[in-house]
């Protein structure tokens, strides 16, 4: 069923992006022809062609002349052991045989709202930087995280210390000890903004995060949003009593 609220040809490529992440469309298959999706979906070729220019500007399919629309998505599941020790995302793919990288979309100091402040245990009003990104395993987007550090704590922290590691900034040059995190877990569904910056259709199952962090003397380190792919994305979590 397509979204109405989308443009047409949005809502087409959804469906069909839709059936090729649930298997029905499998990789290596050709989808229906064009004159095919125009009689199922009762639209132009203007339209479907618009659809399947979509999918390919999204990594769905690929066409060639005279071969048709072949599927070329691969649905790649991060399997990742979430013990009690707790690792970056970084860590985690890296453990996992992977490539990690990462693309900043926002980095900035900022006055931190009550909201962000009570996270932080730090004073409204007081300066933090803020900051969005988005986490890659082998060029494919995982996650989308924002945080938020106190820039009083922390006044040197860049976007350089972002794009190699939090952590080993933490650790090894601001010699801090990170004890544990407080998670919690909630499940949402795939807006416009974060179909377009994970690659995946609207309304796609989607994993949210909220973690607060803390170090060894007590102090708050950061509160941190991730929001990843859970079509993409499986954890297995290991509890101990």
């Amino acid at each position: 069923m397509t979204n109405k609220s989308s443009p047409l040809y949005v809502s087409i490529a959804e469906e069909l992006s839709n059936k090729i992440l649930s298997n029905y469309f499998k990789e290596g298959e050709l989808l229906p022809t064009e004159l095919q999706l125009c009689r199922y979906f009762n639209v132009s070729r203007v339209t479907i062609r618009q659809s399947l220019q979509l999918l390919v500007e999204k990594g769905f399919v690929e066409k060639k002349q005279g071969s048709g629309t072949k599927v070329i998505y691969s649905k790649q599941i991060e399997t990742v052991n979430r013990s009690s020790k707790i690792t970056s995302f970084t860590e985690e793919i890296l453990a996992s045989g992977k490539k990690p990288s990462s693309k900043i979309i926002t980095f900035q100091l900022e006055k931190a709202s009550k909201t962000v402040a009570s996270k932080l245990n730090i004073t409204a009003g007081n300066p933090v930087f803020f900051y969005e990104r988005i986490i890659f395993s082998d060029n494919l987007p995982c996650s989308l995280e924002k945080g938020y550090l106190s820039a009083s704590d922390y006044p040197d922290f860049s976007v350089n210390h972002l794009m190699q590691s939090k952590f080993h900034y933490i650790e090894q040059i601001k010699h801090q000890i990170i004890d544990y995190s407080h998670q919690t877990v909630d499940a949402i569904l795939a807006n416009h903004y974060l179909a377009r910056k994970l690659s995946v259709p609207v309304n796609t199952p989607l994993v949210k995060l909220n973690l607060i962090t803390f170090l060894k003397n007590g102090q708050v380190l950061d509160y941190n949003t991730i929001i990843f792919d859970s079509t993409r994305y499986h954890a297995h979590f290991i509890k101990y009593r």
